[in-house]
């Protein structure tokens, strides 16, 4: 239960402090639309049934002094004029089919703010990213360093969302260009650079840099082969994956048990896509020579003396 401290006194948070918090539709929402889906379906009934004579019926009694008590049928007509944006309820009710089209469009409603708030969700991750990692850069640690500290500080932020946070190649690819031209901009990698050697691992002729893209896509799959291999046994699992029908990032229904490739033969992929550059291809063809001794050539890329901008102009090659 999350606390809010108020002078010296400690309280529960109100749930409007909550959802302003985190900017997350509430399940309110959800209550209200079954509530009003639940009061047209008494209005279509037949006068001699129960819950249609409790609907209608009125008790001839003496009431107490003061303000009336809200009666459900006060709290359908409220949600109806606010989730509906209609007075007369009861005589739309009773038209089964624009009844139904009214609550498949509060639903629709609902499902765009989510849509909303994810998208809010997303900018909010990457910019917290790409601040952590301008604050790292501003230090001035040397190259090794540097990277580390990117892994470590920034990138866990947006790891965290993956399979929650619906991120698209799109999205990841403009991270990954931000993340570049910060780099740019603070010295540390020049911007005729091949990309593909920033996230190659140093043993390879890389700067070692977490490659999100590729972060996500292994963390999608191990979450979805969770789900797969739990359904066998858990009913509960098995439901989650019959509904998820690109409901949520991992798109249960149409997951395979398929194995990713291995980091070996991504890494073998990005290199090929390096080594195939007219240019900078030149030296990762140049390691793969007989002579060449690989691990003595790349080992200064692990050196805790080299500044980050010498580091960037090395790698430029």
């Amino acid at each position: 239960m999350a606390q809010h401290k108020r002078g010296e006194c400690w309280r529960p948070r109100w749930n409007s402090e909550l959802y302003s918090l985190y900017n997350e539709p509430n399940i309110v929402e959800d209550i209200k639309i079954r509530r009003l889906g639940w009061a047209g379906h008494v209005i279509r009934m037949e006068e001699e049934r129960i819950p249609k004579k409790i609907l209608n019926g009125n008790f001839y009694t003496t009431r107490p002094v003061g303000r009336p008590r809200t009666r459900w049928v006060d709290v359908v007509q409220r949600d109806a004029l606010q989730l509906l944006g209609i007075r007369g309820w009861r005589r739309r009710a009773e038209n089964r089919d624009e009844w139904k089209h009214l609550m498949k469009e509060a639903k629709a409603w609902k499902g765009l703010k989510r849509l909303i708030w994810m998208d809010g969700m997303k900018q909010k991750l990457g910019e917290e990213y790409l601040n952590r990692t301008k604050s790292i850069l501003k230090t001035k640690l040397n190259g090794k360093n540097t990277i580390n500290a990117i892994n470590i500080y920034a990138t866990p932020v947006l790891t965290f969302s993956f399979g929650i946070v619906k991120w698209t190649p799109t999205d990841l690819e403009n991270l990954h260009t931000k993340t570049r031209m910060l780099f740019t901009r603070y010295r540390f990698h020049h911007p005729r650079a091949a990309k593909e050697r920033l996230t190659l691992p140093w043993q390879m002729g890389g700067r070692d840099l977490i490659d999100i893209t590729r972060l996500h896509d292994k963390k999608v799959k191990l979450l979805q082969t969770y789900f797969l291999n739990k359904q066998v046994t858990s009913s509960l699992h098995a439901a989650v994956v019959k509904v998820d029908d690109r409901s949520t990032p991992l798109d249960l229904v149409r997951a395979n048990a398929n194995e990713l490739t291995t980091d070996e033969e991504h890494n073998n992929k990005v290199k090929r896509q390096w080594s195939q550059k007219a240019l900078h291809g030149r030296h990762p063809y140049d390691l793969s020579q007989q002579y060449a001794d690989i691990e003595a050539s790349n080992k200064w890329l692990r050196s805790a003396d080299l500044f980050a901008e010498t580091e960037g102009f090395l790698t430029a090659i």
